[in-house]
């Protein structure tokens, strides 16, 4: 996965909720299960989904992965999580060009 591009977009609860159409309940049973991506934190209050990740998780659904499957899918992703700041990770992605300075907010 390093040599492609992940364009980091944050989904809120209610996006999730609407893109699988689980309730609410079921999306946090199966995060306890570990068959699905947990949130993550964007605040004290707050929390969001890495649509990519959400993306990849419901890729395996469809494609009829078993919950084995899907939970070796769900720890696939939450590894790759931990890497998004690896340099090799950064070298590649679009998002090094933003500059803070460049876009007045230094």
């Amino acid at each position: 996965m390093s040599n492609q591009t992940i364009n980091l977009r944050i989904e809120r609860r209610q996006d999730v909720l609407n893109k699988i159409r689980f309730s609410r309940s079921t999306l946090y049973s199966r995060i306890q299960q570990g068959l699905f991506v947990p949130p993550v934190s964007l605040g004290r209050r707050s929390v969001g989904w890495l649509e990519h990740e959400t993306d990849m998780v419901l890729r395996g659904l469809v494609s009829g992965k078993t919950d084995l499957e899907i939970k070796e899918l769900v720890l696939e992703v939450i590894a790759l999580r931990a890497n998004l700041c690896d340099q090799s990770t950064l070298q590649n992605a679009h998002f090094l060009n933003f500059s803070p300075r460049a876009e007045g907010m230094l």
